[in-house]
């Protein structure tokens, strides 16, 4: 369900693109294979749908993971 919530409001907004964020509250910034996977899934519904996803950030504290500055955008 959250996939489709996220391109819902995405479409009913006419975005081209966008920036997926959510948090880990444990403190520890490294993408789950969940994260991985979620990412990956986002990217491929994204393309279908003419949507460009600039980045996947996970906020930790005051820290944060960047899949787009580590390259794992694809």
């Amino acid at each position: 369900p959250i996939m489709r919530e996220i391109f819902d409001t995405t479409l009913r907004y006419h975005a081209a693109s966008l920036i997926c964020v959510h948090n880990h509250p444990s403190g520890e910034t490294t993408p789950s294979p969940e994260d991985k996977r979620f990412t990956h899934d986002l990217i491929r519904a994204a393309a279908v749908l003419g949507i460009r996803i600039l980045d996947h950030v996970i906020i930790a504290g005051d820290r944060y993971f960047s899949f787009a500055d580590q390259g794992m955008l694809v």
